[in-house]
């Protein structure tokens, strides 16, 4: 987390977008800008108080769009499935929890991470220009986080993230959404090109294994849809701008932040030691109450993190133990039902079409999903709203493809 000096600073750009929303309703593309960024700061928290910018931020956006009569509840599949993963989750909450309160309240926070794909979709521009100023906002968010970095001689790039891990599947996940906007025909702009190469720095200096992961799914489906001079030309680039921030990276702090990088490359997928131990020992805890749960509690879970109120304090004795994953977290606490729901709506979020999935459609779930294994990053809005810009994208393709079969390829402009 950052310093509460920073959080304010935050916060009054916050206020500016709640107060200004409705008379300037004409720059919502400033305004769009000012709330990706918001989103992608999940390490930002209001002064004195637990909420984050984020979820104010999506509570701001709201209001403003509901003044502003842009905001609609879109119907279908993905809607349908979010609302039943929603209420499986809150009858478990209400009935099956060991603390309900403390579950409703989790829940809460849950619908404010999903409130955030609403508020993408109902954002009154175009979806060319959601994409556009989203790489605007990333490029922001992402130059910031290395600033502080640089400044406070961290090891792990943190930021304006909650945490590390945070940081690593935010940068992997937009590298899905724009290998997703690639093959779809966006031709990409100069700062956006920019954006991709400071997710990668970011994706290699959270040192994030999960997003390293994702990482090596996400480049192959890259090579393969581009051609082969952009495809140079992007490889040139990625490699300067990395030696760049290594170079960087290398002055500001020294050559000992690299021997964690390099103890996280030789042991990836190692499971017996460091965190992997402590995250295997308590998924395997999870699945054992799983399994000897009566067939209610099996069905519908029992309540939104609700592991946490059954081990109240972990082998290091600081605090609760906590499922990070969403996957297992969605298994203990929705059931099999609530899973089953869950599932779908993503499914139907990343795939909109209904047909075989593209190449680029399962790299943006693993930049997605695999992540999502070792982190909960269902509680935060950039998890929804990065993934919204693309069901935008896939959109206006549909829209525009017999308009503009007669002008060429598709370049969503």
């Amino acid at each position: 987390m950052i310093s509460e000096d920073l959080a304010l600073g935050f916060t009054l750009v916050l206020f500016a977008i709640g107060v200004l929303a409705l008379p300037m309703w004409r720059r919502a593309r400033i305004l769009f800008f000012l709330y990706v960024l918001a989103l992608l700061s999940t390490g930002v928290a209001m002064p004195g108080a637990t909420i984050r910018l984020e979820q104010l931020a999506t509570l701001s956006a709201l209001i403003a769009l509901a003044f502003s009569k842009n905001l609609r509840v879109p119907s279908g599949r993905t809607s349908n499935a979010l609302v039943l993963w929603l209420a499986i989750l809150l009858v478990s909450s209400l009935f099956m929890a060991p603390v309900p309160s403390a579950s409703v309240r989790f829940w809460v926070q849950l619908v404010g991470g999903v409130a955030a794909s609403l508020v993408v979709a109902c954002w009154p521009i175009a979806a060319r220009e959601k994409f556009s100023t989203a790489n605007a906002a990333v490029v922001a968010f992402f130059g910031l986080s290395f600033a502080i970095d640089l400044a406070s001689e961290r090891t792990r790039l943190l930021g304006l993230a909650f945490e590390p891990n945070v940081m690593g599947g935010t940068a992997a996940l937009w590298l899905g959404v724009c290998v997703y906007a690639k093959s779809r025909g966006v031709q990409f702009r100069g700062y956006e090109v920019c954006a991709v190469w400071l997710s990668l720095a970011a994706v290699a200096f959270s040192t994030t294994r999960a997003a390293w992961l994702a990482l090596a799914v996400i480049i192959p489906v890259f090579f393969a849809i581009k051609s082969r001079a952009s495809v140079s030309a992007a490889f040139v680039g990625v490699l300067a701008s990395m030696a760049a921030v290594i170079g960087a990276n290398w002055i500001a702090i020294g050559s000992w932040a690299f021997e964690s990088w390099q103890w996280r490359l030789q042991n990836i997928l190692d499971g017996e030691g460091g965190t992997g131990a402590y995250r295997a020992e308590i998924w395997g805890t999870a699945m054992g109450d799983i399994l000897d749960r009566p067939l209610a509690s099996m069905l519908i879970g029992t309540g939104a993190n609700s592991y946490s109120q059954v081990y109240t304090m972990d082998s290091t004795g600081v605090g609760a133990e906590y499922l990070s994953s969403v996957w297992i977290s969605l298994l203990y606490d929705s059931g099999l039902a609530g899973l089953s729901a869950f599932i779908a709506a993503v499914l139907f979020l990343m795939f909109p079409s209904g047909k075989a999935p593209s190449l680029a459609a399962w790299a943006l779930f693993a930049a997605w999903a695999i992540p999502g294994m070792f982190t909960s990053m269902v509680i935060f809005g950039y998890a929804w709203g990065l993934v919204a810009i693309v069901a935008g994208l896939h959109a206006a393709r549909q829209d525009s493809s017999s308009t503009l079969e007669s002008h060429g390829e598709y370049r969503g402009q």
